[in-house]
C-alpha cells in the first residue's frame, strides 16, 4: 500500500493458496494456483521454483517439486528468451540488474551455482544484511526456526539479493511479493 499497484502482489494469495494446496495434497487446485501465479508476471516463475524445491526437500514430494519446479524454469526461459522480447521488439531489459553475473537466466544460474564464495561476497553488503533484518524483525525472525520452509524462499529472495538495483532490496517495494509467502 505504499506505492502504486504492481501485479506482483496478486502473486501473494495465488502462492499461498499452492502452498496450502500442496500441504492438503490437492494437485488440482495447486495446479490451478501455481498456474494463476505464472500468469501475473514473467519473473514469478521464480517463486514457483522455489515452490517445487520446497516441495521436492521438505516435502519429499519429488514428482511435484520436479515437475513445478522444471515447468517454471522452463516458462521463465520462454518468457524471457523469446516472448518477452519478441513483443517488445527488444531483448528482456530486468537481466541488465544482474549483468554481473550474466547475460542470460542461464549464465546467471550458471554463475550463482559454480561461484558461490563470489555470489556470496556480493550478497552480504551492509544495505542488503538490514534488509533481511527488516523482512525477518516484524515476524521476530521465527521463519529462521524453518530453514526446510525456508529454501523455498531462496529462489526469489536471491533474486533481490544479487540484482544491481537498489529497488530489489528494499522492503517497501513490490519486489517482495515474490518473498512475503514464503515466510509467511
Amino acid at each position: 500500500n505504499v506505492r502504486d499497484f504492481h501485479a506482483a502482489a496478486l502473486a501473494i494469495p495465488l502462492l499461498l493458496a499452492a502452498i496450502y494446496f500442496a500441504e492438503s495434497g490437492r494437485p488440482w487446485p495447486f495446479a490451478a494456483s501455481v498456474l494463476l501465479t505464472l500468469m501475473t508476471r514473467e519473473d514469478a516463475a521464480i517463486p514457483v521454483v522455489g515452490l517445487g524445491l520446497w516441495l521436492m526437500f521438505s516435502k519429499r514430494r519429488w514428482l511435484w517439486g520436479v515437475v513445478t519446479a522444471a515447468g517454471a524454469l522452463a516458462v521463465l526461459l520462454a518468457d524471457t528468451r523469446w516472448l518477452m522480447p519478441y513483443f517488445r521488439g527488444a531483448p528482456y531489459p530486468h537481466l541488465g540488474r544482474y549483468a554481473h553475473l550474466g547475460g542470460s537466466v542461464p549464465e546467471i544460474v550458471a554463475t550463482v551455482l559454480l561461484h558461490p564464495f563470489r555470489v556470496l561476497a556480493g550478497v552480504l553488503t551492509g544495505q542488503r544484511v538490514i534488509y533481511l533484518g527488516l523482512l525477518l524483525a516484524p515476524l521476530a525472525f521465527l521463519p529462521l526456526l524453518a530453514p526446510d520452509v525456508l529454501l523455498g524462499l531462496a529462489p526469489a529472495l536471491l533474486q533481490n539479493l544479487l540484482g544491481q538495483d537498489k529497488v530489489l532490496f528494499d522492503h517497501r517495494t513490490q519486489y517482495q511479493s515474490f518473498v512475503l509467502p514464503f515466510l509467511f
